[in-house]
């Protein structure tokens, strides 16, 4: 959705969510690279401070470039192949986190390649990137919020609301999440109940927000996790490369793994009762214990 224009550029409001992100990434990695647990790592501190600028644009363009593709290649291949020219609709994009993430790393280890950097360094600088990376997530869930998409399952219609007088907290399925009345009122508002107009037979269609609730749990919360552990791995002196990538890896995909079950957008392909989306943050959550255990040459 439009934020305001000025002629003829369009600024969108998930555009603005974007730089937001990228604003805070750069000040929190120019930032760490003052620091002396920085210092310690001469290659990362090296990184962090003369090319700190050539960074920053690798991660822009492996999450732009890796957002997009994995949309197109992950969940809707056969539409792109049909309409192969609504690739290059750059308004209408949609963002595929799986995708930048892996895209990110690639264009990281490019980065490396380019500037010839050691690698011995290259999980070390993963772990100063992630760290940050849970407010970016905590901004673009607002951004979906306010473009109105990735709503969650049905809670009520307002229609409707005189027959779902429910003496039970929660009852819930994959189309519905049904919720004492008292709890429906104080979920509405507060935004946990939100009407998305995403029926057309019922237009006060109710939905749960699970926009919020990830903004909260794959942002907010994890951001405090990241950064406690980090503080903890850095100044406490353990440090053993890629343990907050694999931890970031290992709470993201678990906290995405549970909210998928109350996304109804993702919903509507299932492969052995779990999404498709769920599927990879399984493999996630295995890639994140075996790097979390495994020993440090």
């Amino acid at each position: 959705m439009e934020a305001f224009s000025l002629w003829p550029i369009t600024v969108y409001r998930y555009g603005i969510m974007y730089l937001i992100w990228f604003i805070v990434w750069y000040l929190f990695l120019y930032y760490i690279g003052k620091k002396w647990y920085a210092k310690q790592r001469s290659s990362v501190h090296t990184v962090l401070t003369r090319h700190l600028d050539d960074l920053i644009i690798a991660i822009v363009i492996g999450v732009l470039i890796g957002g997009r593709l994995g949309e197109i290649f992950i969940y809707n291949l056969p539409y792109y192949i049909s309409n192969p020219t609504k690739i290059f609709y750059v308004r209408e994009w949609w963002m595929s986190f799986i995708g930048w993430i892996i895209w990110v790393i690639i264009a990281v280890n490019i980065f490396f390649k380019i500037k010839k950097i050691a690698k011995n360094s290259y999980f070390r600088l993963l772990d100063h990137i992630v760290t940050i990376v849970p407010f970016g997530i905590m901004v673009w869930r607002i951004g979906n919020f306010l473009n109105r998409e990735l709503y969650g399952i049905v809670t009520y219609n307002k229609a409707l609301l005189s027959s779902i007088q429910n003496n039970s907290w929660f009852d819930y399925t994959r189309e519905a999440l049904l919720v004492r009345w008292d709890i429906y009122l104080r979920m509405e508002k507060i935004w946990l109940i939100f009407d998305y107009n995403t029926s057309v037979q019922f237009t006060n269609e109710m939905r749960l927000n699970t926009n919020f609730l990830a903004s909260f749990g794959e942002g907010f919360l994890l951001l405090i996790i990241m950064q406690l552990c980090y503080w903890f791995v850095y100044k406490k002196g353990t440090k053993k490369a890629w343990r907050l990538s694999a931890i970031f890896i290992l709470w993201y995909s678990t906290i995405r793994f549970l909210l998928e079950f109350f996304r109804q957008d993702s919903q509507f392909e299932l492969i052995l009762w779990l999404s498709y989306s769920q599927w990879w943050f399984v493999w996630f959550s295995i890639l994140g214990l075996i790097l979390l255990l495994r020993k440090q040459k």
